[in-house]
């Protein structure tokens, strides 16, 4: 994907060429009319665009579908629209990940623009049009290697992608081990190309950002923006704050918190308060504070979601003192609202009776009874056809085998991990590998620990791993990252980079710095980033180590 998101065609790109897509398939035969401009089919396929949405426009409005179902009945009579509005409907059809439709576009509009041999300068700018709309359209869709072919057909001909393209290139890369670096990448190119930014630009940079912890750079950029003229929305401020949360810059994230509400026409959205409550929650516990923001926002009528209860269960259940009451309280209140309760959550109860209290039996008898009373999830945010959309999921046993591990007891360890595979076929995933190392690794038995790591595999050089995280609500809504936990209870299990942590720490648990040494120098031949050996650098050479669960990877 970073190469994907790199590449750089060479040459000049033809007016008329195969699109990155694949090659061009000749349209269905038409009229054999030439091609005729038409402005009334201009107009009627802008009523399916972005440009219909706007407050000053007073036609009609219509889906893309139905706009690109006029083209196609146009351009069978031989009259088009102009190449510029089938610019803007690509654009429109990239939101819906309506991939076949773009390409079928880009082939008509290529012909359009091969009809324009008399008005050489209509034909160049809307050359620019179509090829600027594609690297929206193919980004949005995923396709980053198509999206960046055109973005070098641009760049070759002396000119560059408008700054929402690039918006949308930074805004859809995914599934790198360095999102982040990508991202800078791609952001410092427009700058260099003389793109002037806008404000989505600005707001899918900083948000990258922020996820990266970049939180400087991200506050930079925010300056940069308001003395571009630019006003920040909630959309930035949100992504601001959250970079300062995820560094635990409480002062800074609060500051700017209320500069967020104080916005003229300011409409709060749940993702601040969400970020406001992991901040105390998570990064610098107080429970004081995050009940504060919890209050807030039913005071300003932000609907708490799934994620808003999970933070909440954390926050009785993570901070002294610890009440069990109070969360199985949330617990009950969830199920009056009918707010979706998902193994994150019970994974908290747990994690709370077994480690917080250290209670080992309570622990047992919450994830006993999931198993007993499995609950089938009521709005599965699984992908359609994965295999279980119930608890006990793979979070809730991420939490027992946890709690195993914390009170010694590897033979509950053994045992609830066969009955995941076993019994529950629920596929394991590299958090659930890592407690395992560590669990081995606790016991002195290294030799159980390394066959765990050696077991998994390595992604693609420069990919993330996928299939590791569950579906889970965060304070940015519903995600499924990585293509989320499916497939076959057998498939590969991936190596995170908390994974070669735990390894790490097992092998200087017993004592052998050599065998530590050269798992991280697989690492560097992985060409993983700099702040992720770095890291390993800094735990192999610590004067003491004692084998603790990895964090999982943000």
């Amino acid at each position: 994907m970073i190469n994907d998101a790199r590449q750089v065609s060479n040459g000049p790109p033809k007016i008329i060429d195969s699109s990155a897509i694949g090659r061009l398939q000749p349209p269905e035969r038409r009229s054999l009319q030439p091609l005729v401009i038409n402005p009334g089919q201009s107009a009627h396929i802008l009523e399916g665009t972005k440009a219909a949405r706007s407050p000053t426009y007073q036609g009609s409005v219509v889906s893309a579908d139905v706009a690109y179902e006029r083209l196609l009945a146009g351009y069978a009579s031989g009259e088009v629209p102009s190449p510029e509005n089938i610019a803007r409907l690509i654009v429109s059809l990239g939101h819906s990940k309506s991939k076949p439709k773009i390409i079928r576009c880009y082939e008509i509009c290529n012909e359009v623009l091969s009809s324009l041999e008399s008005n050489k300068t209509w034909q160049a700018s809307a050359w620019f049009a179509l090829e600027d709309a594609m690297v929206t359209a193919l980004a949005h869709c995923g396709d980053m290697q198509a999206a960046s072919i055109h973005r070098s057909r641009l760049v070759a001909q002396g000119s560059a992608p408008s700054a929402n393209s690039y918006g949308a290139l930074i805004a859809n890369i995914k599934d790198t081990t360095d999102n982040a670096s990508v991202a800078i990448e791609l952001f410092e190119e427009s700058r260099r190309l003389g793109v002037e930014p806008t404000s989505f630009l600005f707001n899918t940079i900083i948000s990258r950002l922020a996820k990266a912890r970049k939180a400087d750079y991200a506050m930079l950029l925010f300056q940069n923006m308001k003395q571009a003229g630019l006003s920040p929305t909630e959309i930035t401020y949100g992504a601001v704050i959250a970079g300062c949360a995820r560094i635990g810059d409480s002062s800074t994230a609060e500051i700017l918190f209320e500069e967020m509400r104080a916005l003229p026409g300011y409409r709060p959205r749940i993702p601040p308060f969400n970020t406001m409550m992991q901040l105390y929650t998570h990064v610098k516990p107080n429970r004081e504070r995050a009940l504060y923001y919890y209050d807030l926002m039913q005071q300003m009528g932000v609907e708490p979601t799934p994620y808003s209860y999970k933070l909440l269960l954390d926050t009785y259940g993570s901070i002294e003192p610890v009440m069990i009451s109070k969360m199985e309280e949330i617990i009950e209140r969830m199920k009056r609202k009918n707010v979706e309760i998902t193994g994150n959550h019970y994974s908290s109860l747990i994690i709370a009776h077994g480690c917080s209290q250290q209670d080992l039996d309570a622990a047992i008898r919450v994830f006993e009874t999931l198993r007993k009373q499995p609950q089938r999830v009521k709005r599965p945010m699984l992908p359609r056809g994965s295999p279980r959309a119930t608890i006990p999921d793979v979070l809730v046993y991420e939490a027992i085998l946890n709690v195993c591990i914390t009170h010694h007891r590897i033979d509950l360890m053994e045992r609830y991990y066969k009955m995941m595979i076993e019994q529950d076929s629920i596929r394991p995933t590299a958090y659930i590998c890592n407690l395992l190392i560590k669990g081995w690794a606790s016991k002195g038995n290294l030799v159980a620990a390394r066959s765990v790591f050696e077991g998994m595999q390595d992604p693609p050089a420069g990919a993330a791993a996928p299939n590791n995280h569950a579906p889970h609500v965060t304070s940015e809504g519903i995600e499924l990252v990585n293509g989320s936990i499916v497939g076959n209870v057998m498939d590969p299990v991936y190596r995170e980079p908390s994974s070669w942590e735990a390894m790490v720490r097992a092998e200087l648990s017993g004592g052998d710095r050599q065998r530590a040494a050269a798992l991280l120098g697989r690492m560097k031949d992985r060409c993983y980033p700099a702040a992720i050996t770095a890291k390993i650098e800094g735990i192999l050479w610590e004067p003491s180590v004692t084998v603790s669960a990895p964090k999982a990877d943000a």
